[in-house]
């Protein structure tokens, strides 16, 4: 039984149509399509150097491309995966219109997926309604952006977030190398607009719970420190739980300074109880995990000041931080991270140190071991957990000798408790 069906536009809806054998499908074979790949932009130009060359959807007229849509959430009425994507080497035009078609008619999309496309509107209203459209929508939950940009008529992506915010479905926003204000717009426009639209939809998005925002050129390090603060608030108000708030938030960036850094770990220093995935790619300045102060002085680093390993002490929350920078070992990076997990931390389970070794292999293997523990339940060995607990981690790890060597260290009373044991059925 086929659920996926790959479509690349061609002349026109009719000839789309025919190729990809929708015409030809029987009724209950369309109501098992669930996911589409779209594809559009290209011509082939023979006799050139360059064989390909971008287009707008192959469709000649605007029209066409509303009807194809519209052929599309009628035809596939069960369709939740829809990705739409030109390829080239340059965005081609998507009216949004035609995403308006999309909003209002597919009513069990969940997931909408752009790549390599620019935006257009035909009218000043087209932005407003497709907001409206994306509001009301009953089940989308997934939107994602890639490598996209914005016509002269559209100055920014502004009314696009705010009608997912306040959709009380959408989950996860990825936004991926794409310009989300107008090229044309002078530098403290985009910062203002850009500033605008991301506190609102970190403000006011109730359901979502994975952003991730990835080389994205209008994201500047003032944007960063914002979205802590936001990020902060919501902890003191309505995101107060782990059923609701962020629990994933990824950064990639080369705009991001020490003091975008230190925001998010003063974030992560209120221990937000949502948040189970961190990662962070900085491409400069990537001495976040100390203050301004112990990085000017280049000498003993004080981890009990201002530094991701201390926010991460009595952390609850977190399972997987990835961190992607250059020159991290230089600031004892190693030795902190050891000691908060020996001695504090028993849910962090997976840490990831990209593009240089992490430090010394000694530290490297106790960081490993940690983090194994740590997956393996290390978190219930408490003062407080009863012998049975201490006992089935024994069982389930009975074959790590590291893994035993830990637990009756912790707890020699084990070792007593089995010598009691012993006498008591040597004696029957």
């Amino acid at each position: 039984m086929v659920s996926h069906l790959d479509i690349t536009t061609r002349q026109n809806v009719r000839s789309t149509l025919k190729q990809c054998g929708l015409t030809r499908m029987p009724q209950e074979a369309k109501q098992n399509i669930t996911s589409i790949r779209l594809f559009g932009g290209l011509e082939e130009r023979p006799h050139q150097s360059q064989p390909w060359i971008p287009r707008r959807l192959r469709s000649s007229r605007e029209n066409d491309e509303n009807e194809l849509f519209q052929i599309l959430s009628c035809e596939l009425p069960s369709l939740r995966y829809l990705r739409f994507r030109f390829r080239g080497a340059a965005a081609a035009g998507l009216p949004l219109r035609s995403l308006l078609v999309c909003a209002e008619n597919m009513t069990n999309l969940v997931t909408l997926r752009l790549f390599n496309v620019r935006l257009q509107a035909s009218t000043p209203n087209d932005l407003m309604e497709l907001q409206e459209a994306i509001q009301s929508h009953p089940s989308l939950q997934r939107f994602t952006l890639e490598s996209c940009c914005l016509a002269d008529a559209i100055s920014s992506i502004g009314p696009i977030m705010e009608g997912l915010a306040n959709n009380p479905n959408v989950e996860t926003i990825v936004l991926n190398d794409s310009h989300i204000v107008a090229l044309n717009d002078n530098e403290n426009d985009a910062v203002e607009a850009t500033r605008a639209w991301l506190q609102y939809l970190m403000a006011h998005s109730m359901s979502m719970k994975s952003l991730k925002l990835n080389m994205m050129p209008e994201i500047q390090n003032q944007h960063i420190i914002g979205l802590a603060e936001t990020l902060m608030t919501n902890g003191a108000t309505h995101n107060n739980n782990k059923s609701t708030g962020l629990q994933e938030l990824c950064i990639e960036s080369a705009t991001v300074h020490e003091s975008g850094c230190l925001a998010l770990v003063q974030w992560l220093e209120t221990h937000p109880p949502s948040l189970e995935r961190l990662e962070l790619a900085l491409y400069r300045n990537q001495d976040y995990i100390v203050d301004e102060d112990t990085m000017s002085a280049r000498g003993d680093i004080n981890w009990d000041k201002v530094g991701m390993a201390r926010a991460l002490h009595h952390n609850k929350s977190l399972k997987h931080l990835h961190i992607f920078a250059e020159n991290i070992t230089e600031h004892g990076f190693p030795s902190a991270f050891c000691t908060m997990l020996r001695d504090h931390n028993t849910t962090l389970e997976h840490l990831t140190v990209g593009w240089e070794e992490i430090g010394n292999r000694q530290e490297e293997r106790e960081m490993d071991f940690y983090l194994r523990l740590n997956r393996a339940g290390r978190g219930t060995l408490t003062d407080e957990a009863t012998k049975e607990t201490w006992v089935n981690f024994i069982l389930h790890h009975s074959k790590d000798l590291s893994a035993l060597q830990y637990v009756l260290t912790r707890n020699p009373a084990l070792v007593a408790d089995m010598d009691a044991s012993e006498e008591i059925w040597s004696s029957c």
